[in-house]
């Protein structure tokens, strides 16, 4: 059945009994093979909402061919895959499926899967799982905490077909006797966190396990009296294991690996040479205590495409990856903190991704390859940029925060012609940016906050032409602000408290011909309020007490052109062009609603403790009657512009000064009366740490000429409002 016939069917059965419901749905399940079957019950009972390419893969150890099966169940609609790469069911099918597992047998013991607690304990507690118990997974529900599972010996004796174990203990404790008996020949994924011994049994020995997954804060070694050959395993992640000492010569037992995750294994201070491990795909030892790798070995690992030895404080060294591992595609030595120098990675013509944050005794940077894609440098103690940097074409981003030794950056910086994000926070050396950033055509982001000792930007700034961000809180040098190009929606220019003039010309786009409002429907003018936050641009100078007041002039006048600017800077009274104002947080005007498009807000904040990001206002228009005419959202920034800026971001930060936030927001609905009106400023207080006090309030309203009168019909509002722009020109002369 596809999608429309599924919808027909259920809307058909609503009233219809479960049983017959699930009699519908089974047409399409009765008509799989029988490998499909499996794949659609083991999703069921174990995999729905986890991700598609661990399924895929667990699905594969398993020999059910999900590559062209899932794809099956898709077409069938008896799976979905969401945006996030999850596989999902609908619920009826999960419980369906289910439902085929129960039937199966009246005894859990006897049925090809177990899920829930009761189940998996009768049938382990009391002896009776048979050979046709496939697969098991146990997890802690919250329902079943504080109920161990306390096993026999022979608890699994019998299981000779189980190819599936997972157990998620944290909670509910799972107890084993130290000689358990396993039938392990069928055996192809374990999955046991919480593993309570110190090692697996000597008589464990799972010949065709393709993937081990043990966290256990016990496990000491993987067997006491030997190792066993493992030539089928393909991925084992002992991470989190903290008294492993050691692990098998997998060169030798497990050949075929591909994925060895060994992450904050705390207690494994050496491991056996992997060099002999052709297959080799990801090596993930995050916070180990290895002092350094092997020391090369007779083959390179040709397959290795991802490294991450991250957090390992103690390491001193790294092999020569460019003969070792050739193929390289990812490498993360972040926060390796006594590691001193990293030989050339020039030769590695496929690494696209380099992480060296907190390297902090690195002062030279190595040779980087042309095909590199992402590199971070952050607080690492490096000069200068290596000479390699010109030729890296494909970068995208390019991290220095915090690089206090970096006193410059080579003027080769314009070649990186894809970079799109540029961090310099806190490179307290350095003192200018050069001019030829301005050759960065495809830089979104630019973040230069706390650069102390920068005293101006270069004016071929404004050649950004996709510069949507830049951030330069804390920039206490900077005096001015040449002109920014027009497509910046955000800057942060909080706390540059030398900054005395700034050029916002950038603001004032092309805009649609003033008749366009006027002619919208209603529905066009919610629609055009809800799309507002999007296309709104965000100055925040918050405590630049030296900043001249002409840059809010302006920010006003982009109102009037119906410009989407909203202004946060030092000052304590609402501008005198304002046409209606007051003392407090309302206040009440005669409102002519005909011809009204827009409003242009104004609030002097007086701040009682720390200000956290965003602002968010609420404006009621109350008439006469007391009914509420208009809500206006008077947001310092929308949902979508804080997820963007949260990056660079710094927290909840004080103020003792007032500040005048200034905010353009358009009309939702249309009107054609006049009106007494009173508008009611509200500061939401969700997005605060204390909410300040609105000392003062204003509003003014924006006309536009109705082109449907005639030329020599001028209404008087639209006649003030090019009046007023005429002023603010002339006293821009």
């Amino acid at each position: 059945m596809h999608i429309e016939e599924w919808e027909s069917e259920l809307e058909k059965l609503k009233v219809e009994p479960l049983e017959k419901i699930q009699a519908v749905l089974k047409t399409s399940y009765d008509g799989l093979g029988d490998k499909d079957k499996d794949i659609f019950l083991d999703i069921a009972c174990f995999f729905k909402g986890q991700n598609e390419d661990k399924v895929e893969r667990i699905l594969e150890a398993f020999g059910f061919f999900p590559k062209s099966g899932i794809p099956r169940l898709l077409k069938k609609s008896l799976i979905t895959v969401s945006s996030l790469n999850e596989i999902h069911m609908h619920d009826l099918l999960e419980q369906m499926g289910k439902d085929i597992v129960i039937k199966e047998c009246k005894q859990p013991g006897g049925r090809s899967r177990l899920w829930n607690y009761e189940d998996i304990s009768h049938a382990l507690t009391t002896g009776t799982g048979t050979e046709n118990v496939e697969a098991i997974s146990f997890r802690w529900d919250g329902r079943d905490i504080g109920k161990p599972l306390k096993l026999s010996a022979t608890a699994f004796a019998k299981m000779c077909n189980l190819r599936f174990i997972e157990v998620c203990a944290l909670w509910t404790p799972v107890l084993v006797p130290k000689n358990f008996e396993f039938c392990a020949q069928a055996l192809r994924c374990l999955c046991w966190d919480y593993y309570p011994l110190e090692s697996l049994p000597l008589n464990f020995w799972p010949k065709n396990l393709v993937e081990l997954h043990m966290t256990s804060r016990k496990l000491i070694q993987l067997w006491n009296g030997g190792d066993k050959p493992l030539e089928n395993l393909k991925l084992m992640d002992l991470s989190y294991s903290r008294n492993l000492i050691r692990i098998p010569d997998l060169s030798s037992t497990a050949p075929n690996l591909e994925f060895l995750y060994l992450n904050y294994c705390k207690s494994l201070v050496e491991i056996p040479s992997l060099q002999n491990l052709s297959n080799l795909v990801e090596l993930r030892m995050r916070g180990s205590k290895l002092i350094q790798l092997w020391n090369g070995g007779d083959k390179p690992l040709g397959n290795l495409k991802l490294m991450d030895m991250s957090c390992s404080h103690r390491l001193i060294r790294i092999p020569n990856l460019s003969s070792i591992a050739p193929n390289l595609e990812f490498l993360y030595l972040k926060e390796c903190l006594s590691l001193v120098e990293i030989p050339s990675l020039q030769n590695l013509s496929k690494l696209t991704e380099l992480h060296l944050s907190d390297c902090c005794k690195i002062k030279d940077c190595p040779e980087i390859p042309c095909n590199i894609r992402i590199l971070k440098l952050d607080r690492t103690g490096i000069e200068q940029l290596p000479s390699s940097i010109k030729h890296l074409s494909q970068l995208v981003i390019l991290s220095l925060d915090q690089c206090t030794a970096l006193a410059s950056l080579p003027s080769s910086i314009g070649n990186l012609k894809r970079l799109e994000e540029l961090h310099l926070a806190k490179c307290s050396r350095l003192v200018t940016i050069p001019s030829s950033i301005g050759e960065l055509k495809c830089l979104e982001k630019l973040f230069i906050r706390n650069c102390s000792n920068l005293a101006s930007l270069p004016e071929s700034i404004k050649q950004l032409s996709k510069l949507k961000k830049l951030d330069l809180e804390g920039c206490k040098r900077l005096k001015s602000l040449p002109g920014l190009p027009s497509c910046l929606e955000l800057l942060n220019a909080i706390d540059c408290h030398s900054l005395e003039s700034a050029s916002i010309s950038f603001n004032f786009l092309e805009h649609d011909d003033e008749n366009e409002e006027a002619d919208r429907s209603e529905h066009e003018n919610e629609e055009a309020h809800k799309s507002e936050s999007e296309d709104c641009k965000v100055l925040d100078f918050s405590n630049c007490v030296k900043l001249n007041k002409k840059v809010m002039e302006d920010v006003f006048e982009a109102h009037l052109l119906g410009q989407k600017v909203t202004l946060l800077m030092a000052g304590g009274e609402v501008p005198e062009w304002m046409r209606y104002k007051n003392k407090g947080s309302s206040l009440s005007f005669k409102l002519d609603l005909r011809h009204l498009i827009a409003f242009s807000f104004c609030v002097v904040l007086r701040p009682r403790g720390l200000i956290d990001f965003p602002f968010e206002f609420e404006v009621d228009f109350i008439c006469e009657s007391g009914n509420r005419r208009e809500r206006n959202a008077f947001n310092f920034s929308s949902d979508k512009d804080f997820a963007n800026w949260i990056d660079s971001y710094g927290g909840p930060y004080g103020s003792d000064s007032s500040h005048v936030l200034l905010s353009f927001n358009g009309l939702r609905t249309r009107f054609d009366e006049e009106s007494s009106v009173t508008a009611s400023f509200c500061c939401k207080a969700d997005y605060f740490v204390d909410r300040p006090e609105i000392m003062e309030c204003g509003v003014h309203p924006i006309y536009s000429r109705d082109k449907r009168r005639s030329r020599n019909e001028k209404h008087q509002d639209d006649e003030e409002c090019q009046s007023l722009l005429q002023i603010l020109e002339e006293d821009k002369s």
